[in-house]
């Protein structure tokens, strides 16, 4: 551990593990002070599965405060995701990643979206996806940029605050 911190330049190495069952997700978290391999810290985390969102943001002021960090708070409330449309989600990203391409990852984002209609970053995978199917001759541009526009935006309407609704508002701008 020594070795890796000093050749990474950090004092603290955060390793972590998660565990999901059915809708239920565990994490262990711990810090290590790296230059003596130290233990500094550690706990486990129990939640379901629609708690995710609102566990990264508990953990992260956790960590921020065992490091003495003061963690910025966000003034809006954290949304609870449902963990089908999660799930749907998780499958269209992977989809759109791979070579089987943008139609199945839109089936899959879709189902997101017809699960949690609020669903943000469901609504910008719709539109990446669109927009995939446009840039790579998938189907003709005009078939389904206005597809790729229209879900970008809704993305950010749901949530300014989403990188991944820009990037998609960005890539529609760029290909329109």
């Amino acid at each position: 551990m020594p070795d890796i911190a000093r050749e990474l330049g950090v004092d603290g190495i955060l390793e972590g593990s998660v565990a999901r069952t059915a809708n239920r997700v565990h994490i262990n978290v711990q810090l290590i002070f790296a230059p003596t391999d130290t233990h500094v810290w550690a706990e486990g985390y129990d939640r379901d599965l629609s708690d995710v969102i609102s566990l990264q943001s508990e953990l992260a002021r956790t960590i921020a405060r065992q490091v003495g960090v003061t963690a910025l708070t966000s003034a809006r409330p954290e949304k609870r995701i449902s963990p089908e449309a999660h799930d749907a989600y998780l499958l269209g990203r992977y989809y759109w990643f791979t070579d089987d391409g943008s139609e199945r990852s839109r089936q899959y984002f879709q189902k997101a979206i017809n699960s949690q209609p609020d669903y943000a970053a469901a609504w910008s995978g719709l539109a990446d996806s669109y927009l995939l199917a446009a840039v790579s001759g998938e189907v003709r541009p005009e078939d389904v940029l206005p597809h790729g526009d229209a879900a970008a935006r809704k993305a950010v309407e749901l949530d300014d605050s989403l990188p991944e609704a820009h990037n998609s508002m960005a890539a529609a701008y760029i290909c329109l």
